[in-house]
């Protein structure tokens, strides 16, 4: 098999992003304001979509603009995604230690609610 030209790569980007959107060509060239031949063209790599289409594209699909030319993620993205990863991580351990904290101070109320019945048996 061959391998897939920038463009090609690009335009099979661009018609997975439509598809995710559940829209077919002539509502997705309707929301981007153009023509539904121009977006099968886009489509087929026959050609590229205006600067302010891309940005038009970025905002009403909220994809990341370098990630749609390029296909590769920009760095930040993948710092954001390893970040967030981190954060779910370690919130996730901070859970279980709140969990068995609130466990023993559940214990240990009924503890005390025990040494405090005692002493008022004790004291009457």
């Amino acid at each position: 098999m061959a391998k897939k030209t920038k463009k090609q790569e690009f335009a099979t980007r661009l018609s997975d992003i439509r598809k995710d959107m559940g829209l077919t060509v002539n509502e997705f060239a309707e929301r981007l304001g153009g023509q539904p031949l121009t977006a099968r063209r886009w489509e087929s790599g026959e050609g590229y979509p205006s600067a302010d289409t891309l940005i038009k594209l970025v905002e009403i699909a909220h994809v990341d603009l370098h990630e749609l030319i390029t296909g590769r993620s920009t760095p930040s993205a993948d710092y954001d995604r390893a970040n967030l990863n981190h954060t779910k991580k370690k919130f996730q351990e901070m859970s279980k230690v709140l969990e068995r904290q609130i466990k023993e101070m559940s214990s240990l109320s009924g503890l005390v609610i025990k040494c405090i019945e005692t002493i008022k048996l004790e004291l009457s």
